[in-house]
């Protein structure tokens, strides 16, 4: 099995489509993340507005497309920017009452990312009364359709699943195989190991512990997009236990929880000019990590 399995249909798909109409593949790639990217913005502080003033909405924007997750991934070709178009897009269509767009939507995002389905739970929660609940069987039918072609390639349904392990590198190998040593023999040779990459444990727990912070915030404003940010917290956490290619990703995967942005707002000028500074020497940071380390990708 080939571990380009790994990545979903969709983004292949479109700078395939570019490359029709003569596009350098390596040029439609850039040129497709960063439109998604751009288009991202507007969308967000769409769906934003519906949570608070325009003003609020506004400030959310900015903090969120700072996170340097955010900042950095929306802007080179990967398919982080594709899919949080799709996901926004659909809850803003769903918002806006239009909920059969709101389920092609949502089947885009489910063909872009393993976790793109997940934009399913929330529009479930809020249509479960409503006869509208059937249109979401459309993406439900987009992903079970991605994963019988496997099947019918490579005899595997999970292979988009089974994939991620092909992506995971050598100390990642050693450090979950360390993880593993302890619980299942009790060995605490594995923490000497451990503790020569004691940044991964502390960027993942950091993260975690902020994007938790996130969604409870995310569940008083409303609360299917909470239940929206805990439904993707725990299965990002679940896929770290199970198969997770790359720990030092978890901040990337985390960040894609797009409603937490809607909690990033406050009044106190102070801690917004704060905020806004600190996140800019983080967003170099990102870059500089990005392109010149392993340890942020």
């Amino acid at each position: 099995m080939s571990p380009l399995w790994a990545y979903f249909p969709l983004y292949p798909a479109m700078i395939r489509l570019l490359r029709f109409a003569g596009v350098d593949l390596w040029l439609a790639e850039i040129i497709i993340a960063n439109a998604a990217g751009l288009a991202t913005i507007p969308a967000f502080q769409l769906v934003a507005e519906n949570y608070t003033t325009k003003s609020e909405a506004s400030l959310s924007t900015i903090l969120y497309f700072l996170l340097p997750p955010v900042f950095v991934f929306t802007t080179v070709s990967y398919t982080e920017p594709v899919f949080l178009l799709f996901s926004i897009s659909a809850w803003y269509t769903h918002k806006q009452g239009n909920d059969f767009v709101a389920a092609i939507l949502a089947s885009l995002a489910a063909l872009t990312r393993v976790y793109g389905l997940l934009i399913v739970v929330p529009l479930v929660y809020d249509l479960r009364r409503s006869k509208t609940l059937a249109f979401l069987m459309i993406p439900l039918a987009a992903f079970v359709g991605w994963l019988s072609y496997a099947y019918l390639r490579v005899g595997n349904a999970l292979a988009p699943f089974d994939a991620q392990s092909f992506w995971r590198t050598p100390i990642e190998a050693q450090f979950l195989g360390s993880i593993s040593s302890f619980f299942s023999n009790g060995d605490l040779k594995p923490f000497q190991y451990l503790a020569h990459f004691w940044f991964f444990p502390v960027l993942g727990a950091t993260s975690l512990a902020f994007v938790t912070w996130l969604c409870v915030r995310t569940s008083r404003l409303d609360k299917t997009l909470g239940v929206y940010s805990f439904t993707f917290l725990f299965s990002i956490l679940a896929a770290v236990a199970a198969f997770m290619p790359t720990l030092v990703s978890v901040p990337r995967f985390l960040s894609c929880i797009f409603p937490i942005g809607f909690s990033l707002r406050t009044q106190k000028k102070l801690l917004i000019i704060v905020s806004v500074s600190v996140l800019a020497f983080f967003d170099l940071a990102a870059w500089w990590m990005f392109l010149f380390t392993s340890v942020f990708h």
